[in-house]
């Protein structure tokens, strides 16, 4: 199983300028000014979205047929009204694996065993399945993701992408 991890909005100012654009808590961002967020780092993220006036975000939103295109634009001194998380999810399953029997690519992790994954590094997250010593998980998944559009998937630059991305594991029990 592979994992990797996208951006999302954690929280919105009620009246600030994402709000009133219908960004809401939980919208996954795909794209952010044309780049991918998978794998991206949120400091990355912060420091383009500081320097821009202009924001255009993808996002997927669960049970939405298609990804919204969203355009913000603020004004000198006025921030965007929101602030960054991520989120954890399959990006790739061994079709002979038991999780291959159980997981769908792009399920979104919320939960390993104890661990909520909400927001949590995406290290942290490998490490937690990596040194399972029960060798059993029990892994609380989200359906609906459509994942990443193909095409902005490989256009990722490598200076914003996390350090060490990819995890196998063949095995969960």
């Amino acid at each position: 199983m592979n994992l990797a991890s996208v951006l999302c909005v954690r929280d919105t100012l009620p009246n600030g300028l994402a709000a009133q654009n219908y960004v809401k808590n939980d919208d996954i961002i795909v794209q952010l000014n044309g780049h991918s967020t998978v794998n991206m780092s949120e400091r990355w993220a912060v420091n383009e979205i500081s320097k821009s006036s202009r924001l255009v975000l993808t996002i997927d939103r669960q049970n939405e047929l298609a990804p919204v295109n969203l355009e913000l634009t603020r004004n000198p001194g006025q921030g965007f009204g929101f602030s960054l998380g991520n989120r954890i999810f399959i990006d790739a399953i061994k079709e002979d694996s038991i999780a291959g029997r159980y997981l769908e690519v792009y399920d979104i992790i919320l939960q390993v065993d104890e661990l909520d994954c909400t927001n949590k590094p995406l290290n942290q997250v490998k490490q937690r399945v990596a040194n399972d010593q029960n060798r059993t998980l029990i892994l609380t998944v989200e359906k609906g993701f459509q994942g990443p559009p193909t095409t902005i998937r490989s256009g990722s630059p490598a200076n914003y992408l996390i350090p060490n991305s990819s995890f196998n594991t063949t095995t969960l029990r």
